[in-house]
């Protein structure tokens, strides 16, 4: 176990020593007898700044408030450093957060804890690990049932195996095995590092499993394309949600077999399961492999229906559906209903266009997407440059 901060700290890019102090640390600690009053006024003044900090909602802001801070010498004060650098990562001000926990003394668990859940809420999973190794070194912090969560979710985003494996050893060591959502942690680690058979020793020692487990390893055994393992599993389970059956569908999918997708889409509107935003783009999916307008119309009206959200991925979803079902026309009338595009949502309509012969269409929209000032990729690219195949404009390509 000695080993294992080694693992992390190549990871990241972020360390305390390259960032310039955003103030000068006074330890608050100085006055080693205060008096009744001064704990009174020092408590009043700690409790003002929570709130104004609750309440705040730009940098300029923050840093007045973090003056008032420094100014009563409360800087060194652990509840309102957290406060600091959760509002940092509500700012989206990643790096200050990091140079404010940069000047603290003596950061607690509380402190590395919210340093880990600001980089994991914002995606940055390599200083999740970072911030969890450094917790590691600070003899008197020690990871909680909150932070091992956090760290493994980490770990599986970025596949990392190895760091899995050590952290794995860490929660052992530490006597927090029996946590559920530690152990749901620790499958959808393994799940996502194709390691589908560690997954199912962690499932098997559960002594309480909710639904979130179980979709995790039915999600372990689609990622390791054992679709048996997970038709059985999910067969298995005392109770399903939405996400069980978008797993399922979206592993029938990946497997090919669309037709089978679509048959348990129809399987999940019997059972009384409302779809979401995430199973309607992956059976949307598997109705455009298979060019099967009328289902697709289907699930349109669905959406209609329920109230679903026509967002830019269900949008997207949508066009391609209607372009590879052969009907252009209701891809055109979701394109120009859609409130807000994406570049994914553009190229989707491009490609569109371009496989029906309608290559002058097809270079609007793209001159419409320039205008846009979106970013064009190399997707969009291919696509214009299908529509002047499939068109002639040898010229325009």
């Amino acid at each position: 176990m000695a080993s294992i901060p080694t693992l992390f700290t190549t990871t990241s890019t972020l360390h305390r020593s390259n960032y310039p102090p955003p103030y000068t640390c006074v330890d608050s600690n100085s006055n080693s007898n205060p008096n009744q009053l001064q704990l009174l006024a020092k408590k009043s003044l700690e409790s003002r700044a929570s709130s104004l900090l609750q309440s705040c909602s730009s940098f300029s802001r923050l840093t007045q408030i973090q003056a008032h801070i420094i100014r009563n010498s409360l800087q060194q004060n652990h509840f309102l450093a957290s406060r600091l650098v959760s509002s940092c990562f509500t700012l989206g001000c990643y790096s200050y957060a990091s140079r404010i926990f940069g000047q603290l003394l003596s950061p607690d668990a509380f402190l590395f804890n919210a340093m880990i859940k600001g980089f994991a809420s914002a995606g940055f999973h390599r200083e999740v690990l970072h911030f969890y190794c450094m917790m590691l070194n600070y003899s008197y912090s020690f990871p909680s049932n909150f932070t091992f969560p956090l760290a493994l979710k980490a770990c599986s985003k970025l596949a990392s195996i190895v760091e899995g494996r050590a952290l794995h050893g860490h929660v052992l060591k530490l006597d927090h095995s029996s946590d559920i959502f530690i152990q749901t942690a620790l499958v959808d680690l393994y799940g996502s590092c194709c390691e589908a058979q560690d997954a199912r020793k962690v499932f098997d020692r559960m002594t309480k499993r909710d639904v979130v487990a179980w979709n995790a390893m039915v999600s372990a055994y689609v990622r390791s394309d054992s679709i048996l393992l997970a038709e059985e599993m999910f067969e298995k389970m005392p109770v399903r949600n939405v996400n069980s059956w978008t797993t399922m569908i979206g592993g029938l999918l990946d497997l090919g077999d669309s037709r089978r997708a679509l048959t348990t889409f129809h399987r999940m509107q019997l059972h009384g399961v409302k779809a979401d935003n995430m199973a309607i783009v992956t059976i949307l999916s598997a109705i455009a492999d298979l060019g099967c307008l009328s289902s697709g119309k289907w699930v349109h009206k669905y959406i209609e229906r329920n109230v679903i959200q026509i967002d830019v991925f269900v949008g997207t979803a949508l066009i391609d559906m209607y372009s590879k079902s052969g009907s252009i026309k209701d891809a055109k009338l979701v394109f120009h209903a859609m409130r807000s595009k994406n570049t994914s949502c553009y190229n989707a309509m491009i490609f569109g266009l371009a496989v029906h012969g309608l290559g002058e269409e097809a270079i609007r929209v793209f001159e419409e997407l320039r205008g846009s000032r979106m970013e064009i990729d190399d997707v969009t690219m291919i696509a214009v440059l299908t529509a002047c195949s499939h068109s002639g404009l040898v010229e325009k390509a």
